[in-house]
Protein backbone atom coordinates (compact mmCIF):
# COMPACT_ATOMS: atom_id res chain seq x y z
CA UNK A 1 0.00 0.00 0.00
CA UNK A 2 2.87 2.44 0.72
CA UNK A 3 4.43 1.93 -2.56
CA UNK A 4 0.66 3.11 -4.35
CA UNK A 5 0.30 6.41 -2.14
CA UNK A 6 4.42 7.09 -2.10
CA UNK A 7 4.66 7.64 -5.70
CA UNK A 8 1.42 9.83 -6.36
CA UNK A 9 2.45 13.24 -6.24
CA UNK A 10 6.04 12.66 -7.80
CA UNK A 11 3.62 11.11 -10.44
CA UNK A 12 1.27 14.05 -11.29
CA UNK A 13 4.48 16.50 -11.44
CA UNK A 14 6.24 14.73 -13.84
CA UNK A 15 3.86 12.79 -16.06
CA UNK A 16 2.92 14.81 -19.95
CA UNK A 17 -1.05 16.10 -20.01
CA UNK A 18 -3.62 14.69 -20.83
CA UNK A 19 -4.48 17.31 -23.39
CA UNK A 20 -3.48 21.16 -23.41
CA UNK A 21 -5.75 21.61 -20.22
CA UNK A 22 -4.47 18.39 -18.83
CA UNK A 23 -7.98 17.18 -17.76
CA UNK A 24 -10.43 14.04 -17.73
CA UNK A 25 -13.90 13.44 -17.06
CA UNK A 26 -15.32 10.47 -14.91
CA UNK A 27 -18.98 9.85 -14.87
CA UNK A 28 -20.95 7.68 -12.71
CA UNK A 29 -24.31 6.51 -13.26
CA UNK A 30 -27.23 3.95 -11.87
CA UNK A 31 -29.01 3.67 -14.75
CA UNK A 32 -31.96 1.38 -12.95
CA UNK A 33 -31.54 -1.99 -14.79
CA UNK A 34 -34.32 -2.53 -17.35
CA UNK A 35 -35.55 -5.40 -15.69
CA UNK A 36 -36.05 -3.43 -12.78
CA UNK A 37 -37.97 -0.38 -14.16
CA UNK A 38 -41.31 -1.70 -12.86
CA UNK A 39 -43.68 1.18 -11.07
CA UNK A 40 -45.55 -1.43 -9.75
CA UNK A 41 -42.81 -2.02 -6.93
CA UNK A 42 -43.29 -0.86 -3.43
CA UNK A 43 -40.33 0.85 -3.85
CA UNK A 44 -41.86 3.36 -6.54
CA UNK A 45 -45.77 3.00 -6.70
CA UNK A 46 -45.48 6.33 -8.18
CA UNK A 47 -49.03 7.89 -9.15
CA UNK A 48 -51.05 11.26 -8.80
CA UNK A 49 -53.73 9.65 -6.96
CA UNK A 50 -51.71 9.77 -3.63
CA UNK A 51 -49.90 12.04 -1.30
CA UNK A 52 -47.95 11.56 2.01
CA UNK A 53 -48.81 9.17 4.55
CA UNK A 54 -51.76 7.68 2.44
CA UNK A 55 -49.11 6.59 0.02
CA UNK A 56 -46.66 5.30 2.33
CA UNK A 57 -49.16 3.05 4.03
CA UNK A 58 -50.65 1.63 0.97
CA UNK A 59 -46.46 1.34 -0.15
CA UNK A 60 -46.08 -0.30 3.51
CA UNK A 61 -49.37 -2.68 2.52
CA UNK A 62 -47.65 -3.80 -0.60
CA UNK A 63 -44.61 -4.83 0.55
CA UNK A 64 -46.53 -6.82 3.28
CA UNK A 65 -48.19 -8.79 0.67
CA UNK A 66 -44.70 -9.24 -1.99
CA UNK A 67 -42.99 -11.34 1.28
CA UNK A 68 -46.20 -13.08 2.17
CA UNK A 69 -45.28 -16.99 1.95
CA UNK A 70 -46.64 -20.03 1.94
CA UNK A 71 -46.10 -23.28 3.93
CA UNK A 72 -43.17 -24.70 2.47
CA UNK A 73 -41.53 -20.54 2.89
CA UNK A 74 -42.32 -19.48 -1.41
CA UNK A 75 -43.44 -16.14 -1.60
CA UNK A 76 -47.07 -16.02 -2.57
CA UNK A 77 -46.93 -12.61 -4.41
CA UNK A 78 -42.84 -12.38 -5.49
CA UNK A 79 -43.88 -8.98 -7.35
CA UNK A 80 -46.88 -6.98 -7.06
CA UNK A 81 -46.87 -7.44 -11.14
CA UNK A 82 -48.37 -10.53 -10.11
CA UNK A 83 -50.81 -9.88 -8.27
CA UNK A 84 -51.86 -7.40 -10.83
CA UNK A 85 -51.76 -9.68 -14.12
CA UNK A 86 -54.52 -11.68 -12.08
CA UNK A 87 -56.81 -8.78 -12.87
CA UNK A 88 -58.70 -8.44 -15.92
CA UNK A 89 -59.58 -5.55 -17.75
CA UNK A 90 -64.03 -6.16 -18.64
CA UNK A 91 -65.73 -4.61 -21.04
CA UNK A 92 -66.34 -1.55 -18.90
CA UNK A 93 -63.34 -0.49 -19.04
CA UNK A 94 -63.11 -1.39 -15.04
CA UNK A 95 -60.44 -4.28 -13.47
CA UNK A 96 -62.09 -7.53 -13.19
CA UNK A 97 -60.44 -10.10 -10.60
CA UNK A 98 -60.30 -13.34 -12.88
CA UNK A 99 -61.61 -16.61 -11.71
CA UNK A 100 -58.38 -16.46 -9.39
CA UNK A 101 -59.14 -15.35 -5.51
CA UNK A 102 -57.16 -12.06 -4.76
CA UNK A 103 -57.40 -11.55 -1.11
CA UNK A 104 -55.99 -8.00 -1.71
CA UNK A 105 -58.57 -6.83 -4.02
CA UNK A 106 -59.38 -3.52 -1.73
CA UNK A 107 -55.67 -2.25 -2.75
CA UNK A 108 -56.79 -1.78 -6.62
CA UNK A 109 -59.51 0.25 -7.46
CA UNK A 110 -59.45 1.28 -10.97
CA UNK A 111 -58.05 4.81 -11.02
CA UNK A 112 -54.82 3.71 -8.87
CA UNK A 113 -54.50 0.73 -11.35
CA UNK A 114 -54.75 3.28 -14.29
CA UNK A 115 -52.53 6.04 -12.65
CA UNK A 116 -49.86 2.98 -12.04
CA UNK A 117 -50.01 2.39 -15.41
CA UNK A 118 -49.71 5.52 -16.92
CA UNK A 119 -46.44 6.32 -14.80
CA UNK A 120 -45.43 2.44 -16.09
CA UNK A 121 -45.51 3.48 -19.76
CA UNK A 122 -44.74 7.11 -19.64
CA UNK A 123 -41.43 7.07 -17.42
CA UNK A 124 -40.73 3.24 -16.71
CA UNK A 125 -41.02 1.43 -19.83
CA UNK A 126 -37.51 0.46 -21.26
CA UNK A 127 -38.74 2.20 -24.65
CA UNK A 128 -38.93 5.89 -23.15
CA UNK A 129 -35.79 5.61 -20.80
CA UNK A 130 -32.91 4.39 -23.01
CA UNK A 131 -33.08 7.69 -25.30
CA UNK A 132 -32.77 9.75 -22.23
CA UNK A 133 -30.27 7.57 -20.58
CA UNK A 134 -27.75 7.65 -23.76
CA UNK A 135 -28.81 11.13 -24.53
CA UNK A 136 -26.95 11.92 -21.07
CA UNK A 137 -24.46 9.91 -21.44
CA UNK A 138 -23.49 12.00 -25.04
CA UNK A 139 -24.18 15.56 -23.39
CA UNK A 140 -21.70 14.59 -20.42
CA UNK A 141 -19.05 12.76 -22.88
CA UNK A 142 -16.91 11.28 -20.28
CA UNK A 143 -13.49 10.26 -20.97
CA UNK A 144 -14.27 6.93 -18.20
CA UNK A 145 -18.01 5.95 -17.48
CA UNK A 146 -19.32 3.48 -14.68
CA UNK A 147 -22.97 2.21 -15.23
CA UNK A 148 -24.40 -0.04 -12.71
CA UNK A 149 -27.56 -1.62 -12.87
CA UNK A 150 -26.45 -2.89 -16.69
CA UNK A 151 -28.30 -5.73 -18.22
CA UNK A 152 -28.97 -4.37 -21.78
CA UNK A 153 -25.11 -4.79 -22.37
CA UNK A 154 -25.76 -5.30 -25.95
CA UNK A 155 -27.50 -2.27 -27.15
CA UNK A 156 -25.64 0.36 -24.43
CA UNK A 157 -22.28 -1.70 -25.11
CA UNK A 158 -23.07 -1.32 -28.98
CA UNK A 159 -23.77 2.20 -28.88
CA UNK A 160 -20.90 3.46 -26.95
CA UNK A 161 -18.54 1.25 -29.40
CA UNK A 162 -19.87 2.94 -31.97
CA UNK A 163 -18.86 5.93 -30.20
CA UNK A 164 -15.40 5.52 -29.92
CA UNK A 165 -15.84 3.36 -25.99
CA UNK A 166 -14.09 0.32 -24.67
CA UNK A 167 -15.58 -1.26 -21.94
CA UNK A 168 -15.17 -4.49 -19.33
CA UNK A 169 -18.85 -5.77 -18.31
CA UNK A 170 -19.37 -7.98 -15.06
CA UNK A 171 -22.63 -10.01 -14.57
CA UNK A 172 -24.31 -10.00 -10.24
CA UNK A 173 -24.10 -13.85 -10.36
CA UNK A 174 -28.05 -13.96 -8.97
CA UNK A 175 -29.38 -11.26 -10.84
CA UNK A 176 -29.92 -10.31 -15.00
CA UNK A 177 -27.72 -6.89 -14.56
CA UNK A 178 -24.00 -6.06 -13.57
CA UNK A 179 -21.42 -3.21 -13.76
CA UNK A 180 -19.93 -1.75 -16.99
CA UNK A 181 -16.64 0.28 -17.13
CA UNK A 182 -16.25 2.55 -20.30
CA UNK A 183 -13.56 4.15 -22.01
CA UNK A 184 -12.26 6.03 -24.81
CA UNK A 185 -10.20 3.70 -27.08
CA UNK A 186 -8.00 6.98 -28.22
CA UNK A 187 -6.77 7.94 -24.78
CA UNK A 188 -7.06 4.44 -22.64
CA UNK A 189 -6.01 0.83 -22.74
CA UNK A 190 -6.86 -1.90 -20.47
CA UNK A 191 -3.99 -3.62 -18.48
CA UNK A 192 -6.50 -5.63 -16.93
CA UNK A 193 -8.71 -6.23 -14.86
CA UNK A 194 -10.42 -7.98 -11.52
CA UNK A 195 -13.67 -8.85 -10.10
CA UNK A 196 -14.79 -9.55 -6.21
CA UNK A 197 -18.04 -11.32 -5.25
CA UNK A 198 -18.58 -9.97 -2.19
CA UNK A 199 -19.69 -12.61 0.30
CA UNK A 200 -19.71 -13.02 4.25
CA UNK A 201 -18.48 -16.63 4.94
CA UNK A 202 -19.37 -18.76 2.44
CA UNK A 203 -22.75 -16.82 1.81
CA UNK A 204 -22.64 -15.03 -1.55
CA UNK A 205 -24.09 -11.34 -1.16
CA UNK A 206 -24.99 -11.02 -5.34
CA UNK A 207 -22.95 -7.89 -5.16
CA UNK A 208 -20.37 -7.11 -6.49
CA UNK A 209 -17.43 -4.56 -7.91
CA UNK A 210 -15.38 -4.64 -11.33
CA UNK A 211 -11.74 -2.63 -10.88
CA UNK A 212 -10.15 -2.28 -14.54
CA UNK A 213 -6.38 -1.48 -14.39
CA UNK A 214 -5.87 1.51 -17.46
CA UNK A 215 -3.17 3.43 -18.78
CA UNK A 216 -3.23 6.68 -20.65
CA UNK A 217 -1.58 6.32 -24.03
CA UNK A 218 -0.22 9.23 -24.20
CA UNK A 219 1.01 9.93 -20.58
CA UNK A 220 1.94 6.40 -19.55
CA UNK A 221 -0.32 7.47 -16.66
CA UNK A 222 -1.99 4.70 -15.02
CA UNK A 223 -5.40 3.95 -12.95
CA UNK A 224 -6.75 1.53 -11.20
CA UNK A 225 -10.71 2.35 -11.80
CA UNK A 226 -13.31 0.52 -9.67
CA UNK A 227 -16.94 0.97 -9.66
CA UNK A 228 -19.35 -0.88 -7.32
CA UNK A 229 -22.91 -1.63 -6.46
CA UNK A 230 -23.09 -2.20 -2.41
CA UNK A 231 -25.99 -4.43 -0.99
CA UNK A 232 -28.86 -2.65 -1.29
CA UNK A 233 -31.76 -0.79 0.86
CA UNK A 234 -30.16 2.04 2.71
CA UNK A 235 -32.85 2.67 5.16
CA UNK A 236 -32.13 -1.03 6.77
CA UNK A 237 -29.32 -0.70 9.23
CA UNK A 238 -29.34 -4.04 9.54
CA UNK A 239 -27.75 -4.26 6.03
CA UNK A 240 -24.89 -1.52 7.40
CA UNK A 241 -22.93 -4.42 8.59
CA UNK A 242 -22.91 -5.81 5.31
CA UNK A 243 -22.03 -3.10 2.93
CA UNK A 244 -19.16 -2.60 6.02
CA UNK A 245 -18.25 -5.86 5.01
CA UNK A 246 -18.40 -5.38 1.37
CA UNK A 247 -16.44 -1.95 1.51
CA UNK A 248 -13.43 -3.82 3.81
CA UNK A 249 -13.52 -6.43 0.85
CA UNK A 250 -12.69 -3.58 -1.65
CA UNK A 251 -10.64 -2.33 -0.07
CA UNK A 252 -8.32 -4.93 0.78
CA UNK A 253 -8.65 -6.28 -2.73
CA UNK A 254 -7.20 -2.49 -4.10
CA UNK A 255 -4.46 -2.83 -1.40
CA UNK A 256 -3.54 -6.68 -3.03
CA UNK A 257 -3.09 -4.99 -6.73
CA UNK A 258 -1.52 -2.02 -5.74
CA UNK A 259 0.98 -4.19 -3.94
CA UNK A 260 1.99 -5.98 -7.28
CA UNK A 261 2.36 -2.98 -9.41
CA UNK A 262 5.45 -2.17 -10.95
CA UNK A 263 4.30 1.54 -11.63
CA UNK A 264 2.37 3.65 -9.58
CA UNK A 265 -1.88 4.18 -9.69
CA UNK A 266 -4.23 6.80 -9.64
CA UNK A 267 -7.29 4.73 -7.60
CA UNK A 268 -10.72 5.87 -8.41
CA UNK A 269 -13.77 4.60 -6.85
CA UNK A 270 -17.24 5.05 -8.27
CA UNK A 271 -20.49 3.17 -7.50
CA UNK A 272 -23.92 3.61 -5.72
CA UNK A 273 -23.14 3.05 -2.04
CA UNK A 274 -26.52 2.39 -0.51
CA UNK A 275 -24.92 4.58 1.99
CA UNK A 276 -25.73 8.13 3.20
CA UNK A 277 -22.56 10.83 3.88
CA UNK A 278 -22.38 10.43 7.49
CA UNK A 279 -22.84 5.90 7.44
CA UNK A 280 -19.66 3.32 8.60
CA UNK A 281 -19.80 2.41 5.20
CA UNK A 282 -18.27 6.07 4.16
CA UNK A 283 -16.33 6.00 7.03
CA UNK A 284 -14.22 2.97 6.26
CA UNK A 285 -13.40 4.64 3.00
CA UNK A 286 -12.50 7.79 4.65
CA UNK A 287 -10.09 6.23 7.33
CA UNK A 288 -8.20 4.89 4.70
CA UNK A 289 -7.89 7.92 2.67
CA UNK A 290 -10.30 8.73 0.50
CA UNK A 291 -12.04 11.25 0.03
CA UNK A 292 -15.77 11.61 -2.21
CA UNK A 293 -16.11 14.53 -5.12
CA UNK A 294 -19.04 15.80 -3.48
CA UNK A 295 -17.51 16.08 0.47
CA UNK A 296 -17.91 19.96 0.25
CA UNK A 297 -21.36 19.74 -0.86
CA UNK A 298 -23.20 17.15 1.95
CA UNK A 299 -26.45 17.77 0.84
CA UNK A 300 -26.47 16.55 -2.38
CA UNK A 301 -29.27 14.43 -3.79
CA UNK A 302 -28.27 11.61 -6.17
CA UNK A 303 -31.55 9.55 -5.95
CA UNK A 304 -35.02 10.62 -5.91
CA UNK A 305 -38.54 8.98 -5.38
CA UNK A 306 -41.69 9.50 -3.68
CA UNK A 307 -40.56 7.34 -0.42
CA UNK A 308 -36.55 8.79 -0.05
CA UNK A 309 -34.24 11.67 -1.27
CA UNK A 310 -30.89 10.59 -0.41
CA UNK A 311 -27.00 10.83 -1.58
CA UNK A 312 -26.10 7.13 -2.56
CA UNK A 313 -23.62 7.83 -5.45
CA UNK A 314 -19.99 8.53 -5.15
CA UNK A 315 -16.62 9.17 -6.56
CA UNK A 316 -14.19 8.53 -4.35
CA UNK A 317 -10.25 9.40 -4.64
CA UNK A 318 -7.23 8.58 -2.35
CA UNK A 319 -5.32 12.21 -3.40
CA UNK A 320 -6.72 15.74 -3.81
CA UNK A 321 -3.95 16.51 -6.03
CA UNK A 322 -5.60 14.91 -8.83
CA UNK A 323 -9.55 15.60 -8.10
CA UNK A 324 -11.01 19.38 -9.95
CA UNK A 325 -14.43 19.43 -9.59
CA UNK A 326 -18.25 17.63 -9.88
CA UNK A 327 -19.19 19.39 -12.94
CA UNK A 328 -23.05 18.84 -12.58
CA UNK A 329 -23.30 20.26 -8.76
CA UNK A 330 -26.27 22.63 -10.07
CA UNK A 331 -28.50 19.73 -11.38
CA UNK A 332 -28.01 17.78 -7.64
CA UNK A 333 -28.73 20.60 -6.15
CA UNK A 334 -31.88 20.80 -7.95
CA UNK A 335 -33.91 17.58 -9.05
CA UNK A 336 -35.24 17.17 -5.94
CA UNK A 337 -37.28 19.76 -6.48
CA UNK A 338 -39.02 18.39 -9.51
CA UNK A 339 -40.57 15.24 -7.80
CA UNK A 340 -39.48 11.45 -8.15
CA UNK A 341 -37.61 10.29 -11.01
CA UNK A 342 -37.82 8.72 -13.31
CA UNK A 343 -39.64 11.54 -15.23
CA UNK A 344 -39.55 13.47 -18.52
CA UNK A 345 -36.10 14.12 -18.37
CA UNK A 346 -34.42 11.61 -16.19
CA UNK A 347 -34.66 8.07 -17.45
CA UNK A 348 -33.32 6.50 -14.25
CA UNK A 349 -34.67 6.66 -10.33
CA UNK A 350 -30.62 8.03 -9.35
CA UNK A 351 -28.70 11.07 -11.28
CA UNK A 352 -25.19 10.46 -12.26
CA UNK A 353 -22.39 12.27 -10.80
CA UNK A 354 -19.60 13.97 -13.11
CA UNK A 355 -16.31 15.21 -12.54
CA UNK A 356 -13.25 16.52 -13.76
CA UNK A 357 -9.74 15.53 -12.83
CA UNK A 358 -6.03 16.15 -13.76
CA UNK A 359 -2.69 15.01 -14.02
Amino acid sequence: MKKLFCFLTILFVTTNSFSNINTFKVMHYNILAKHLGNNFEPWFMYSDLMEGDEYLDKCDLVKEIMYCQDCNGGYLYPSLRKIVDRLKLGSNGEYQEDTCQNPYRDLFDCKYLQSLMHYQNEYFSWKKRLPKILTRIDSENPDILSLVELDAVHEIGSSLQEKGYQFVYAKRPKSADGIGIFFKRSLFSSEGHDIIHFKSGKENHNRIALLVRLKHQSSDAHILFVSTHLMREPEDLQKEGLRVQESIQLLNKITSIADKMTEPYHVIITGDLNADQNSRTLEVFRSNGYKTATQKNADLITSVTCQRKMKLDYILFNSEDYFLEVTNLSELMNVPNEGPIPNKTHGSDHLPLVANFKY
